[in-house]
């Protein structure tokens, strides 16, 4: 299956590494429900050849600049109690602050995984958000969302780059998945497909 997958969306994951190795601010990816922007994004951060640190925040309809915030807190707790970083006493009693405070002062390269951006509301909390947060020098920013446009592309402040996840037709996807499986009838592929 490791072939496959490779065949399909392994110019993806080349992307996605040559992105965390950019000094662009964020990468928007996008494409069609079902095609594959996660579990390929997944797979590209596995095999970066780099520790990286992962916030991933899911989002809802009616999503909320505190809930970005809580998630990333909740992270943060994640890695201090599995003893990957150390969080340095911060000054700041405000909440936003201690985020922004840890972010700042990461000692590893983090990746802030946006996902179903799409559904979050153009509110300009969030948007100011997120491109706060990947100007920090250690800190990626990417965004999943079925709308092919980012609507953070007009901001000059930031650079994106942006990936579009094509569906693959039929005899595309026959054409990889055959060979691996020479003994599968081909109703069996379209089921598949």
């Amino acid at each position: 299956m490791g072939d496959i997958f490779s065949n399909l969306y392994g110019y993806y994951v080349e992307d996605i590494h040559n992105f965390l190795n950019s000094d662009s601010n964020i990468l928007y990816i996008s494409g069609f429900s079902g095609s594959g922007k996660s579990s390929v994004l997944k797979k590209a951060l596995e095999s970066c050849g780099k520790e990286i640190l992962n916030f991933h925040h899911l989002c809802f309809e009616k999503t909320v600049a505190d809930d970005f915030l809580l998630s990333f807190y909740d992270t943060f707790r994640m890695y201090a109690l599995k003893q990957t970083i150390t969080l340095s006493k911060n000054p700041e009693e405000e909440f936003v602050q201690k985020v922004n405070f840890y972010f700042k002062n990461l000692e590893f390269p983090a990746v802030v995984v946006i996902d179903n951006f799409e559904t979050v509301p153009d509110d300009s909390d969030i948007n100011d958000l997120l491109i706060h947060i990947s100007g920090f020098e250690n800190v990626k920013v990417i965004l999943i969302s079925k709308n092919r446009t980012c609507r953070l592309s007009q901001n000059p402040t930031i650079s994106i780059e942006h990936i579009n996840f094509e569906k693959i037709n039929f005899e595309q996807f026959k054409k990889f998945v055959s060979p691996e499986f020479p003994n599968v009838q081909m109703n069996v592929i379209e089921k598949l497909y």
